[in-house]
């Protein structure tokens, strides 16, 4: 320790370990300064040194001083600034740490040669961490192991074992670290490893390294890479298995025998002879004649043949005959021998090698076996067979072998065929591609297949079907075909193929559906006129052919098809469809059987038709019958109640002049009004069933319409409000004037009375003509001009159950004493009598709407002729939705549209009709709907449809009231308006306007 000046770094005091560590004495202490301490080769640069010299005075750190004696320490320094008698400097306290500066360049010297071992030895060397969790991770590894194992340091190092080390090596290294750290000794084992540089083989030895606590803290292990020896290991013992396999396996010695004067004197047979003969070298020692004794009989006069001939040295070819076993069985032997000569040039004796070739001979006999059946096949063989020379020239293409039905089917010889060899010009390619086909097959080694047609010397054709593979046999390309005669097969295709053309010409072409059924009653085939009613054909095969029937029908079905079945016996059956929208369709079907080749019934076909629409025709024929009967009825009644009502009319004015008395004449009055209130009772049971003709005239409807309206405006409530829409060009036609104002006053006069709380009544007329498509909507209805006239109300409506019964005459729903019940049965049979008709639409709570159609006369230059629809527009593809819940109404409206050019898609209700729109609205550009329907009727559904797309395009329909009328929300934004039932005109002419945005 000493005190030293900060300015002149002279020494101003020392303590006595200083003296006695560096050799002076206090007073030379006293006269030095701090640069005296240090070594010469220090201070070259003084004034560096100066400042580092005061910088030891203020810092601590570590020098470098000089002893007396010139021997170099090193000095750990620390210092304490003060005051040491008013000068400034520093207090110092030195220590001697040479030792330890040595001890740690010896350990820095080392640890650069372990470093330098660690990563320059082959082996590999890793450090371990054990974590508290006494799991394993890697702290260190040396080169050896990233390059043993393809792992990089940074894949490794930080790591978890079982992150690295790959399985099963992990289980067993997991269990050999657990071992040596409870055991605290060194382990070694052998590991098999999986890492990306491929299969590892290891000597692995680890040892643990344990804390002052006795705390394991880490693993040291290496590993010796023992794969190369381990691989030579293994290919040593394979190698030596395979040569003891191969001394196994040889089944051949060598013997000697010695001749002496010309005759064998002694046989020795090799060690191996016991393996192939079953004898012992001494067996054959103590009996010289065995050898001959083993030959067979039959073969034994080989064996002594060529015994004399070796005597007298002659060399003769190795000789196979057969030998038998110790254990009985025949083996076959290849005896070859080699001649030995005395110094004297005569035949000393020869060596033999007997081998066993007893595999041998059975594979040449399956081998002879082979060729034997081969020969059997190949001429005996149906189909043809043919080994041609193959050539990418086909006129290079030579026959080298055929079979006789080869030659037959090409009606030639086989000697005649070998002989022309290039058959090219005896066969019709069926296929362009056959001999490019061929080129290709040749080129990759694969078959080819194709047909052609001998050219037979007959004239006859032979069609073959083939198939050819390219081989080669003895450096040789050939190809080997198999041919067959196909041409009845052709034939008969052909004929199938005509009578499936022409049963699906029949089953398209005709409006029956046809269905083909297994005895299951499974859909094999349906005709495409299934589409109409259950959709694509396709989809329904399979499908069982039972599951469209009603379900009170199903049962009949059946049982009438499994009788159809048992006996063969189709028989004709009406039933009932029930699809999937709720419609109920009348089926009428006839069945029959379809037996196999055997004459057993396989399948049932069944032709059926739909006669829904017949029946609702038949129905409407019945009701017109049944109206007309009673017609003729209320007639004969009538007439005869007329002559009961003339003379009562008579006796009414005789009694009026004979009785004065007032009550008598009162009495007089009343029968008289009964009986004229009888007598037009009468006249108008006449109109209806008589169909009373009148005087026919030119008529123009409009003014019989004002006239009538006028009377009905002054008599009837005002809480009814009348309106007209009557065009100024309505068309004329031939009429009675009274009969017409009658049919008008009956139905106003039924309107006003469907108004009790008052209401509208609108009277409105049209010209317009009826087409094909209308009129099958309509059973009176033909195809023409006629004048519709139109009476709506909005009274309480007709419900449906007595809808079809208000024109029956004496029907009514009014009060005793109200009505007849003969106004609409007469107005009906006005109408009939004019050669027209009369549609009703009405829905309870909403009104009703009768139509009066009028054969026009006078239709003027501009009224189109009935079915004339050469200008009528077409569509060009676009798909309309149909709403409606008339299935008729639906059906021909969708034929009418894409027989014009559209496409449809229909739907039986609101509900049905939104869900289609949903799935298709970016396809449909027209939704034609009708207005009143069940489930979801026609405003719910438009306004449904304008939700989902604001832009939608809606022609509405409805047979009950005018566009005018329809009470509907203020956003309802229909484009068009269609009364029904609609002609394919309107329809058409709707659906232009509404898609152009133009009149057409």
């Amino acid at each position: 320790m000493w005190v030293c000046d900060l300015e002149t770094l002279a020494f101003l005091e020392v303590n006595a370990a200083a003296v006695e560590k560096y050799g002076y004495s206090r007073d030379e202490f006293l006269k030095m300064t701090l640069r005296d301490i240090h070594p010469s080769q220090d201070g070259t640069h003084l004034l560096d040194n100066i400042a580092k010299l005061r910088s030891e005075l203020e810092q601590p750190g570590e020098s470098r001083h000089a002893l007396r004696n010139g021997r170099i320490i090193d000095v750990e320094v620390t210092s304490q600034t003060l005051s040491y008698h008013g000068r400034k400097a520093s207090l110092v306290i030195g220590r001697d740490i040479t030792e330890r500066k040595r001890a740690e360049e010896a350990l820095q010297e080392s640890k650069r040669r372990l470093s330098s071992i660690y990563d320059t030895v082959g082996d590999v060397i890793f450090h371990l961490t054990v974590e508290a969790n006494g799991s394993y991770r890697f702290s260190s590894v040396n080169q050896a192991f990233c390059n043993l194992t393809g792992l990089g340091a940074h894949m490794v190092v930080g790591k978890l074992v079982n992150e690295v080390i790959p399985e099963p090596s992990l289980s067993l290294a997991l269990e050999k670290y657990r071992q040596a750290i409870e055991e605290n000794s060194n382990l070694r084992w052998e590991e098999r490893s999986e890492y990306p540089t491929g299969r590892l083989i290891g000597e692995v030895s680890i040892a643990p390294v344990f804390d002052d606590s006795k705390t394991c803290v880490g693993l040291v292990g290496s590993m010796h890479d023992i794969t190369r020896r381990k691989r030579g290991e293994e290919a040593l013992r394979q190698s030596e298995l395979r040569y003891k396999h191969l001394l196994e396996s040889v089944t051949a010695y060598t013997y000697t025998v010695e001749i002496q004067n010309g005759s064998p004197l002694s046989t020795v047979h090799g060690s191996g002879c016991e393996k192939v003969t079953g004898y012992t070298p001494s067996d054959y020692s103590s009996n010289p004649r065995l050898w001959l004794e083993m030959v067979p009989l039959n073969d034994r006069h080989i064996v002594e043949h060529y015994a004399d001939p070796l005597c007298e040295g002659i060399d003769i070819p190795a000789l196979e005959h057969r030998i038998l076993h110790k254990n009985g069985q025949v083996v076959w032997v290849r005896n070859t021998y080699v001649l030995k000569y005395d110094d004297n040039g005569k035949v000393a004796g020869y060596d033999g090698l007997i081998s066993d070739i007893t595999e041998r001979k059975r594979a040449e006999e399956v081998v002879r076996d082979s060729e034997e059946r081969f020969r059997m096949v190949f001429e005996h063989v149906f189909d043809g067979i043919s080994i041609y020379s193959e050539d990418p020239d086909p006129s290079r293409r030579i026959l080298v072998e055929c079979n006789d039905r080869y030659a037959v089917m090409a009606g030639r010889s086989r000697e005649e065929l070998l002989r022309i060899g290039n058959t090219q010009g005896l066969q019709k390619t069926i296929e362009d591609s056959a001999n490019s086909k061929r080129l290709e097959s040749l080129n990759q080694g694969t078959a080819y297949a194709g047909s052609f047609s001998w050219i037979r010397p007959d004239g006859k054709e032979n069609v073959i079907e083939y198939v050819g593979m390219p081989i080669t046999w003895r450096g040789k390309s050939l190809s080997i075909g198999i041919d067959r005669d196909i041409t009845e097969r052709r034939m008969a295709e052909e004929h199938i193929k005509q009578s499936e053309e022409q049963f699906r010409l029949i089953a398209e072409n005709v409006a029956d559906m046809i269905a083909v059924l297994d005895l299951d009653g499974k859909r094999i085939y349906n005709s495409p006129s299934y589409e109409s009613i259950l959709g694509d054909p396709e989809s329904l095969k399979g499908t069982d052919g039972f599951q469209e029937i009603h379900p009170q029908d199903r049962e009949r079905v059946k049982q009438v098809f499994q009788e159809t079945v048992r006996t063969g016996i189709g028989q004709r059956l009406e039933y009932r469809f029930l699809l999937e929208d709720g419609t109920v369709r009348s089926i009428d079907s006839k069945g029959s059987v379809i037996r196999d080749s055997d004459g057993r019934i396989s399948q049932v076909i069944v032709v059926s038709r739909d006669v829904t629409e017949e029946k609702r025709l038949a129905a409407q024929f019945l009701r017109a019958q049944r109206m007309e009967s009673i017609g003729t009825l209320a007639g004969g009644i009538a007439h005869d109640l007329n002559n009961v009502l003339a003379p009562i009319m008579m006796a009414i004015e005789v009694l009026r002049s004979k009785i004065a008395d007032p009550g008598g004449q009162y009495i007089l009055n009343t029968i008289e009004t009964s009986a004229k209130r009888g007598a037009d009772i009468v006249r108008q049971v006449l109109a209806f069933g008589r169909g009373v003709e009148g005087d026919r005239i030119l008529v123009q409807l409009k003014h019989i319409v004002i006239e009538v309206v006028r009377i009905a405006g002054q008599t009837f409530p005002k809480s009814i409000d009348i309106r007209t829409d009557i065009p100024r060009d309505l068309w004329t036609v031939s009429a009675d004037p009274t009969q017409m104002h009658q049919v008008l006053l009956n139905m106003l006069v039924n309107a006003r009375d469907a108004m009790p709380n008052g209401g509208a009544l609108t009277i409105s007329a049209e010209n317009t003509t009826l087409d094909e498509s209308y009129s099958r909507m309509h059973l009176e209805a033909k195809p023409g001009t006629y004048v519709s006239l139109a009476i709506a109300d909005s009274g309480t409506g007709i419900p449906a159950d007595i809808r079809e019964k208000i024109f029956e005459p004496f029907f009514t729903t009014k009060e005793i004493g109200m009505g007849t019940g003969l106004g609409l049965s007469t107005t009906l049979a006005i109408v009939r009598s004019h050669k027209g008709f009369i549609n009703v639409y009405s829905e309870v709570g909403k009104g009703t709407t009768f139509r009066i159609y009028i054969p026009a006369t006078g239709t003027g230059s501009g009224a189109a002729a009935a079915g004339d629809q050469a200008d009528l527009p077409t569509g060009k593809g676009e798909l309309i939705l149909i709403i409606d819940d008339e299935a008729a109404i639906r059906e021909i409206t969708s034929e009418t549209l894409q027989a014009y050019g559209y496409k449809a898609m229909t739907a039986s209700d609101g509900a049905e009709g939104v869900a289609l729109f949903a799935e298709n609205k970016g396809r449909i550009k027209v939704v034609i709907t009708d207005i009143m329907m069940p489930v979801m009727d026609g405003t719910a559904a438009i306004l449904a449809l304008k939700k989902m797309n604001p832009d939608v395009k809606i022609i509405a329909a409805s047979g009950l009231t005018t566009r005018g009328q329809i009470k509907t929300p203020s956003n309802y934004n229909v484009q068009a308006f269609l009364t029904k039932p609609y002609t394919a005109e309107k329809l058409l002419r709707a659906l232009a306007t509404v898609l152009l945005g133009t009149s057409v």
